[in-house]
């Protein structure tokens, strides 16, 4: 048996006036969030339950208001708080402090299954518009949680019914949880944000000139270069593991600078640019020479790399004549074991690009992009975009998809 019909005021300001019973602003205080005021303006009385007007659309003050109060900010902590052994509180107590007391965070799979069969059944009875009681009366039913009242149900009743018509669809409760849990979903996304501890810990570093570029391995080493060639492997803790110099200086007669570098992980091999017109691989794991590519047509200034599956990437560079240039290598491991074999330039095994373009496994191209040298170059494997960038102003930003896209087994191209 259902509860009976009961008229709901259209507004939590009317209702006060006229009524000393429970009202909008007692369910705030006992829910302890904030709630979104019904305008005094809103067209007063219960919807028919048979009629299917249809529902405007959410105003964007109510989006906005909704997810501003579930929105994370990063924290941070001072020297003074880490002294007195104070430390952000986790994420995951964050998380349970919004949840709790929101009856739409205790609802299941199996409960919405419920609630759609409940829903359906008043439909087929004419009901396709649920007013309050029905729907306090369903929740109840339906939903196992026993942390839930009648008020945090009706507070979920207003948050659905934004226009104060006096009644929901299964449509509206579905759009609301989607919206709910999109949100939530970002919220877990943000739980990963790293703590700053502040001020900042510096740590001097015995080789001189700037840093070229920092990134990390998959064990999370640290790894820096700088333009003489010095390469340095550092823990998360800023401890130095290990540092060496990539060129020989015994064999290398004239000074060699590097201009970028990356690496390959699947190949376990480092990328360097040099100013010798030279892409230079050495080991990740002990820094030893394996091959290079010279006779480059410019210098290779930055560098970029992705990794096609199976047993393919781009090795993507600017160069300091503007122009992007990508290499597409197929059968890569073969391809790079048969440089290694090939006769060495000053300790190093080394392959011509001309010659390298003979082998069916390589694909060149190059292009005039900017009309001074790049200095920023990625590539965007969701996208399959070359983005580069300049100091020439006309051209200071460039969005190319790059030629070989038709080569990659990527879902975008479908």
């Amino acid at each position: 048996m259902t509860p009976r019909n009961k008229m709901r005021s259209s507004s939590a300001l009317g209702r006060l006036e006229t009524s000393e019973d429970w009202s909008i602003l007692n369910a705030a205080a006992v829910v302890a969030e904030s709630v979104v005021p019904r305008a005094p303006s809103c067209l007063a009385g219960l919807r028919s339950q048979k009629a299917e007007t249809q529902r405007p659309a959410p105003p964007d003050w109510l989006l906005k208001e909704y997810l501003k109060g579930q929105r994370m900010r990063s924290h941070s902590v001072d020297m003074e708080d880490v002294a007195q052994g104070k430390t952000p509180p986790p994420h995951a107590d964050l998380t349970r402090s919004l949840r709790r007391g929101k009856i739409e965070h205790q609802v299941t799979l199996e409960d919405l299954k419920k609630l759609n069969i409940a829903f359906q059944e008043f439909e087929k009875r004419g009901r396709k518009f649920l007013d309050t009681d029905t729907f306090i009366w369903i929740m109840k039913k339906c939903v196992k949680s026993p942390n839930k009242s009648n008020e945090q149900i009706e507070q979920l009743f207003m948050k659905i019914d934004y226009a104060a018509t006096g009644g929901i669809r299964w449509d509206d409760f579905c759009t609301y949880l989607q919206l709910e849990y999109s949100e939530q979903s970002g919220l877990l996304a943000r739980q990963k944000e790293v703590y700053f501890a502040m001020p900042a810990l510096s740590q001097g570093l015995s080789h001189s000139g700037p840093v070229l570029r920092i990134f990390s391995l998959p064990d999370d080493t640290l790894i820096m270069m700088g333009e003489h060639g010095v390469i340095s492997f550092w823990s998360p803790q800023l401890t130095l593991k290990r540092r060496k110099l990539v060129f020989d200086k015994a064999i290398n007669r004239k000074s060699k600078w590097v201009t970028d570098f990356i690496s390959m992980p699947q190949y376990n091999k480092l990328l360097v640019g040099t100013g010798d017109r030279e892409i230079q691989l050495y080991e990740l794991s002990n820094m030893e020479p394996y091959c290079q590519i010279g006779s480059l047509d410019s210098i290779p200034l930055k560098l970029d790399y992705c990794y096609v599956d199976p047993d393919k990437c781009l090795i993507l560079y600017g160069d300091d004549q503007g122009c992007v240039n990508i290499l597409f290598l197929a059968s890569v491991g073969e391809l790079l074991r048969t440089w290694k074999k090939l006769p060495p330039v000053e300790n190093m095994p080394t392959v011509r690009i001309g010659s390298a373009l003979c082998s069916p496994n390589v694909k060149y191209v190059r292009w005039k992009v900017h009309e001074d040298w790049v200095t920023q170059l990625n590539y965007y494997d969701s996208i399959q975009l070359v983005i580069s960038a300049s100091i020439h102003e006309p051209t200071a930003l460039v969005i190319v998809i790059h030629p070989y896209s038709s080569l990659l087994p990527h879902k975008l191209r479908n």
